[in-house]
């Protein structure tokens, strides 16, 4: 994928102070999203949230709830964590395959079913029934979401590519993608910390998750409604 993006390469003038520049480079992007196309910035927020929810439950969740809760070693959790991964590797293809059938306004549906993807996770732990078949319910589930994930991800910085000027691309692109990984790791460390006080209530703790997703996914509808891609 990398090798097939193709970003114009125009030399710029260089400063002495490596840091001045650096100083420049992020003040040109963190302007050009909220002041000329605030809907990026709006877009970091949701990147933001996403990941610091969903994103950081599963990655966190499912060695913890595999291996704390249904009493399965680490050989499972890499089997899990392997058709989650395939599960993000679809999500790819598929947003290929759809290409233009998918649109910046509906990509909240992506959302959606994101966390509708993870409420069997939360409501499997309701009921008492056999360790395999939750197993099989949290493996299928962030499988699922994973897929829905990738293609919201590929929708959204294909937009933030169309509507930023060359000359900024990897600039913004670089600040865009820094919410994320910021997110992971408070979300990772919430997380960490909410399964180990919750330990024995692992549904409330999936339904705190998915409930903060729905929140966002609604946010989602509201900016993109009415964009119009220039």
């Amino acid at each position: 994928m990398d090798l097939l993006i193709n970003i114009p390469y125009k030399k710029q003038v260089s400063y002495e102070n490596v840091f001045q520049m650096i100083k420049d480079d992020m003040s040109q992007a963190v302007n050009f999203a909220i002041k000329e196309k605030p809907l990026l910035s709006k877009f970091a927020i949701v990147a933001f949230v996403f990941s610091i929810t969903i994103a950081s439950m599963l990655i966190v969740g499912i060695p913890i709830l595999i291996t704390k809760n249904l009493g399965m070693g680490m050989d499972m959790v890499g089997i899990s964590s392997s058709i989650m991964m395939v599960g993000g590797l679809l999500g790819g293809i598929l947003a290929g395959v759809l290409g233009t059938r998918l649109t910046i306004q509906k990509v909240y549906l992506l959302l959606l079913f994101c966390f509708i993807f993870v409420l069997p996770m939360g409501i499997i732990f309701l009921f008492k029934t056999s360790a395999f078949l939750v197993y099989v319910v949290i493996t299928a589930s962030s499988a699922f979401a994973f897929i829905c994930a990738t293609i919201c991800n590929i929708q959204f910085f294909t937009y933030v590519q169309g509507e930023t000027p060359s000359k900024l691309i990897g600039k913004v692109m670089s600040i865009l993608l820094i919410m994320p990984f910021l997110a992971n790791a408070l979300g990772q460390l919430l997380f960490g910390v909410l399964f180990e006080q919750f330990n024995e209530f692992p549904w409330l703790i999936i339904f705190l998750a998915v409930f903060l997703s729905f929140l966002i996914t609604i946010y989602t509808r509201f900016i993109f409604k009415n964009v119009i891609i220039s």
